[in-house]
């Protein structure tokens, strides 16, 4: 059986909140018994690509570019099929899954989840899965995703990231800094896995841990089963707390209720002896398992 599930982009994030929508697709698959699933990305009124507004400080290219990169590439984690409609007259085919309103948050797998349901996860492509563990051979590896959005919101990494790359380096690790996309076209020293979502999962999913700050790539860790240490969660705590509540439905504290023991939301800001003590923890209860 076939599982039709629809995107609209009316309502929808042209962003890394499309995986969060597109697990709950997977867990409409689930629940339904479907075999396959197939994604059609509905657009706004104004046609193909059209969108209800630009996110942030995008403009319009930087939109449609997130949408072929981030939204359309991020379909075959799912191991779906996915259709970008020239109108919003579509007919379908299959069992139709369409939600309405701002589908893409992550607060109905965290409900679902805590009434006991199995969420499913998204899975890194077998061959990005063969680059990224030529790149982590050796077992060190652990990558640091940064955020420079410059957006006002009090989300971007602070400056400390680098002198906690320079003592993972001394402890032994071997630290790999992930910028966000923009920021790694605009220079020489990004990473392949910075410009691909398919490599980017494989990449932490291969890692030996992964560590960032409230970032959109970090649902790629929360929803592959790859390790994490997310600080500034829901932090600056005002609007973010109330957002985390309402939408994510996460209270100060919280943790993902299918999180393993390798995936912690740290509620506390990215500074250094914060960033050293977290990953000291998770070393230590690592190494005693």
């Amino acid at each position: 059986m076939l599982l039709t599930a629809v995107y609209d982009l009316s309502v929808g994030s042209v962003a890394y909140d499309f995986i969060t929508w597109l697990v709950r697709a997977k867990l409409e698959q689930q629940r339904r018994g479907a075999d396959r699933l197939h994604v059609v990305v509905l657009p706004h009124t104004h046609g193909l690509g059209g969108f209800a507004r630009h996110w942030g400080p995008h403009d319009a290219d930087t939109t449609y570019w997130r949408l072929w990169h981030i939204v359309m590439a991020a379909c075959p984690l799912a191991g779906a099929t996915v259709t970008l409609a020239a109108s919003r007259e579509v007919e379908y085919s299959g069992v139709l899954w369409a939600p309405t309103g701002k589908a893409h948050f992550l607060g109905p797998l965290v409900d679902a989840a805590r009434a006991g349901e199995k969420i499913p996860l998204l899975s890194p492509t077998a061959q990005a899965l063969r680059w990224a563990q030529q790149w982590t051979a050796g077992g060190r590896c652990v990558t640091l995703t940064l955020r420079a959005n410059n957006g006002g919101d009090g989300r971007d990494s602070s400056p400390d990231w680098l002198p906690f790359a320079e003592w993972l380096r001394e402890q032994g690790w071997q630290p790999l800094l992930l910028r966000d996309t923009a920021h790694a076209l605009n220079t020489d020293s990004g990473h392949f896995a910075e410009l691909s979502i398919d490599l980017r999962a494989a990449l932490y999913a291969s890692a030996a841990q992964n560590c960032f700050v409230n970032s959109g790539p970090v649902v790629l860790a929360w929803h592959t089963g790859a390790p994490l240490l997310c600080f500034n969660a829901a932090l600056p705590l005002q609007p973010w707390r109330e957002h985390w509540a309402k939408h994510l439905s996460l209270e100060l504290g919280d943790q993902l209720p299918w999180a393993t023991s390798d995936q912690r939301l740290i509620y506390q800001p990215d500074d250094l002896p914060i960033l050293r003590e977290a990953f000291a923890q998770w070393t230590a209860a690592s190494s005693s398992t």
